[in-house]
């Protein structure tokens, strides 16, 4: 447009008497100003790259590491300690012992491994300690009458009493049942019983072996070790009424000891 203008600028000036002489070409723009503005945006886009980029690092470098486990021996003697159990709020372990030359023990001991003490003390075999949700009671197994039965004793071992003839004792998540396992007709059975003794409520009829009971969070199901199907251990969860029979684990391998 500017190009028309000055050409016809002077056809509109009479008292011109020369013709106006053509006005010097306009060099058409160069096309080096579109690439330098391209190469100008490069740098930009790089630095926003690299910026993600080293963010992403940074936070992956920053994020906390997983602490790596730390092994601590808590006891140190040439007895046999097993079946470790901690108290809800993690200041002490119940554990089975024979330390003392006999019959397999209940002790306790501070969370550390300090401060030893029989709770059972007695030439019976007791053993599977498991504390209550609230740590005031230890539900455990003795044979102290003859049968395998369900004990409760208070947290420094005083009070003991019988429930019930069974095994592996786990407590409700509300602390008012026991999950056992009990032997019928020569096989291993899941139960359910209140604390307060009562009728047991029976949960499983295989008449195979079904045995370490452990309740899920919420109370309604239990979770345990089960030869119900096959000739190898498998995992397995019933709801509380017997209903909802379910195999988490099926192979070539022995699955057991389930906790939630």
């Amino acid at each position: 447009i500017a190009d028309v203008q000055e050409v016809e600028g002077p056809a509109e000036v009479p008292h011109v008497s020369e013709p106006a002489a053509p006005a010097p070409p306009q060099p058409a723009p160069a096309p080096k100003r579109r690439w330098k503005a391209a190469w100008v945006g490069l740098p930009v886009i790089g630095l926003v790259v690299g910026l993600i980029a080293g963010l992403i690092v940074v936070g992956f470098r920053g994020a906390s590491p997983r602490p790596e486990p730390v092994l601590v021996r808590l006891t140190n003697n040439v007895a046999a300690d097993r079946q470790p159990d901690v108290s809800p709020d993690g200041r002490h372990i119940a554990f089975v012992t024979n330390r003392d030359g006999g019959k397999d023990e209940i002790y306790v001991m501070d969370a550390n491994g300090s401060h030893p003490r029989n709770l059972t003390n007695n030439a019976a075999q007791d053993d599977g300690p498991a504390w209550s949700p609230d740590g005031q009671h230890i539900a455990f197994t003795s044979d102290r009458r003859g049968p395998v039965e369900i004990f409760i004793m208070d947290g420094d071992g005083g009070h003991p009493r019988p429930i019930i003839v069974g095994a592996r004792p786990a407590w409700s998540p509300d602390g008012k049942s026991l999950a056992y396992n009990a032997g019928i007709e020569g096989h291993s059975e899941i139960f359910v019983i209140a604390v307060d003794g009562g009728n047991p409520r029976r949960l499983t009829f295989d008449h195979r072996f079904n045995a370490d009971a452990a309740w899920s969070p919420n109370g309604q199901k239990l979770v345990f070790t089960s030869q119900a199907a096959t000739n190898k251990l498998e995992i397995h969860t019933v709801g509380l009424d017997g209903s909802g029979r379910a195999t988490l684990s099926a192979g070539s391998w022995d699955d057991s000891l389930p906790t939630w």
